[in-house]
């Protein structure tokens, strides 16, 4: 775990609203970019390394930072919690909006459909 990251967590309390904004921020713009590099993926050459894990790995490294944002009904100062709460709905927003990307969805599609099948018995079960 990061030195940042263990800061983040020993220090919520002096959590801002600027810094909120920011991690909303950072977590819609890599978003956007898991999502942009999935559906510029060569569909001939597709793994599922391309397709699943390395948007994993990614999400991974800010999981922590990113809960910092949660805070709508654990934060101390009401203008935390009502920014928070204000983030995540327009998160949850984004999120829909993202999850109904075709054009990912067609690379998945396309990988699940062709690839997968041959590749599926090389992955283990985790």
């Amino acid at each position: 775990m990061s030195l940042s990251v263990c800061q983040n967590l020993l220090n919520f309390i002096d959590l801002t609203v600027e810094k909120l904004v920011f991690l909303f921020e950072q977590q819609k713009s890599l978003t956007i970019e898991l999502n942009d590099k999935i559906a510029s993926l060569d569909r001939n050459n597709l793994t599922y390394w391309d397709c699943f894990e390395y948007s994993m790995e990614q999400e991974a490294k800010y999981s922590l930072d990113f809960a910092l944002s949660d805070f709508e009904q654990l934060h101390p100062s009401p203008e935390i919690r009502a920014k928070s709460s204000e983030l995540n709905k327009a998160l949850s927003s984004f999120a829909i909006e993202q999850s109904m990307r075709q054009d990912v969805y067609d690379v998945i599609s396309h990988y699940y459909h062709n690839q997968y099948v041959v590749e599926s018995n090389n992955l283990d079960s985790e």
